[in-house]
């Protein structure tokens, strides 16, 4: 220390710092898996409701194809025989 100069240590507890980035960390690995579960619960209702919309598709197609079927069994009736 020469020419007047002041050296200053300075200390910290940092306990309790060290705790609460440890609770942060713990709640950011809860939220990373509660997440996942969600992202989860969403990729199966999906499939759920496309699997749903394929059998309704289907269904109309059948409907369709019935009665265009039926309209052109009857398309060469043009009038009743009994007039």
């Amino acid at each position: 220390m020469n020419n007047g100069d002041i050296l200053i240590k300075i200390g910290a507890d940092i306990t309790q710092f060290s705790r609460s980035m440890q609770k942060a960390n713990s709640d950011l690995k809860q939220f990373g898996t509660a997440n996942k579960e969600t992202f989860t619960a969403f990729k199966q209702t999906g499939a759920v409701v496309t699997g749903l919309g394929v059998s309704i598709a289907a269904g109309l197609g059948g409907a369709v194809k019935v009665a265009s079927d039926y309209q052109s069994a009857f398309a060469g009736v043009n009038s009743c025989p009994l007039r």
